[in-house]
């Protein structure tokens, strides 16, 4: 059984007991230290065996059951898009059917038997073939085809592209949970070190008995922030490993991120024009205004004559006027003269949805440039941030060393020194802030642009779509 980590103020006395022999502050506070530090150096050991960053992104892009859906999403979109497919189909159906009818009519013949012209039983069965030869609708449902094609893949990018990102912000949820980690291991060498100078202090005579139970109480805090960041990189792990489509109890590589480059403003421009021309919102409004042009030919054209090859074979009950085989081959010509206004109608839908198609397209390029001007200017916004993280930690660290020299000469009291140890903590703690905020600044302009990892560019290639494809 562990000692205890403070010596508490009597609280019948108000005075503060001595420390108990055999048990100084020093040896509490390296005990504790101690089983800290193993239990992050197994776990930090436990997290070094999993995968690397990007074999978790082609897996959650490829095994990931996000990923199977999306294309089994896609299938379907494909099979729906066959039923519109302009290739000769012919209709085949069978007819058969029997009864019985009367009364029984006869016509007397040339022969002494007589001829049956309403036999009293029947029974008859037809094989029809159909086959539509031509229609002028045919070109206008070509394109069509093309575009649900190209929709269905649209689609599918879009999807893994998402899945990709989900992947690449997690995996930075892990890296803050990783480095939270660190800084807390870091706080409780610094708590610890507390305890000492308390110590020494203490036998000095300069530093009050009081201020034990205060460095006892920073250093059980310290403690219990490292376990809390600690179950953070656990969580943080399972999510990444729900992601990537393998067990949550998985282990997660130890995260290694670096800062990107600063990019210029020439950049913003060329990263605009990208995703104006490369984000699927927009490939889906281009594709879609396509199918709709078409649509609106496809409503005009069921005006339009079109021809029909038609084939019978029948086998029925013979009669003397029917014979008991029957064949027949035609050609069909349909010229709709009247439709109850059907074909007006549907060209008027037809039309309105091309227009609202063109909004949506200029809504769609405005709103990916407001995607990318928003995660640009996150960017900037991060890189100062960070420049005044870094300020703000020099300045903390100076008025820390201040206040140690002070709190050593008994010039400054425990709660200073801790403040001025409180804020160098806080000054670290919003320095990693800054830079996970870059980098995720840096995601989203990546992916605002239309930019996709390599995992997704081979599953779903950007085609070329454009205003008149």
């Amino acid at each position: 059984m562990l000692p205890s980590v403070s010596d508490g103020v009597d609280p019948a006395s108000g005075l503060v007991p001595p420390a108990k022999p055999g048990v100084p502050l020093r040896t509490v506070c390296s005990t504790l230290l101690f089983l800290v530090t193993t239990l992050y150096l197994y776990s930090a050991h436990a997290q070094a065996s999993g995968t690397d960053f990007s074999t978790a992104l082609s897996q959650a892009v490829t095994t990931s059951s996000s990923a199977k859906a999306a294309r089994f999403e896609r299938d379907a979109a494909i099979a729906r898009a066959e039923r519109d497919r302009p290739v000769a189909r012919p209709t085949i159906f069978a007819n058969a059917s029997g009864g019985v009818q009367g009364p029984r009519v006869n016509l007397p013949g040339m022969s002494p038997l007589t001829e049956t012209v309403l036999p009293s039983e029947t029974g008859r069965v037809d094989l029809i073939l159909e086959q539509q030869l031509y229609h002028p609708g045919v070109p206008a449902a070509r394109v069509r085809f093309r575009a649900e094609l190209a929709l269905a893949d649209i689609a599918y990018r879009k999807a893994l592209a998402s899945i990709s990102l989900n992947v690449e912000n997690l995996y930075l949820d892990l890296y803050k949970a990783q480095v939270g980690v660190k800084m807390a291991t870091e706080g409780v060498v610094a708590a610890n070190s507390y305890c000492k100078l308390v110590d020494e202090t203490i036998a000095s005579g300069v530093g009050k008995p009081v201020d034990r139970s205060s460095a006892a109480a920073r250093l059980a805090e310290a403690q219990s922030v490292l376990i809390s960041a600690q179950s953070g990189v656990a969580l943080a792990g399972m999510a990444l490993n729900r992601a990537v489509g393998k067990p949550l109890s998985s282990a997660n590589v130890e995260t290694v991120l670096s800062l990107p480059k600063d990019v210029d403003g020439s950049e913003l421009e060329r990263a605009v024009a990208a995703a104006r021309n490369r984000r699927a919102e927009v490939l889906e409004a281009v594709v879609g205004l396509s199918a709709a042009r078409a649509g609106v030919k496809l409503a005009a054209s069921q005006s339009g004559p079109s021809v029909v090859a038609r084939g019978q074979l029948t086998e029925q009950t013979p009669t003397a006027l029917i014979h008991e085989h029957y064949a027949s081959a035609t050609i069909e010509i349909h010229i709709p003269i009247l439709d109850a206004q059907k074909t007006r109608i549907d060209t008027r839908e037809a039309v309105a949805e091309v227009n609202r198609l063109q909004e949506m397209l200029q809504e769609a390029k405005s709103g990916v440039e407001l995607d990318v001007q928003r995660a640009w200017r996150k960017i900037a916004d991060a890189r100062s941030k960070i420049e005044l993280s870094r300020a703000r930690s020099l300045g903390s660290q100076a008025t820390l060393t201040v206040a140690e020299a002070a709190y050593k000469a008994g010039r400054a009291s425990a709660f200073e020194l801790e403040s001025a140890q409180r804020e160098k903590r806080l000054s670290a703690e919003s320095a990693i802030q800054a830079e996970v905020d870059l980098m995720a600044a840096y995601i989203d302009f990546k992916y605002a642009q239309g930019d996709a990892p390599e995992t997704v560019q081979r599953a779903a290639p950007i085609l070329n779509y454009s205003e008149s494809w």
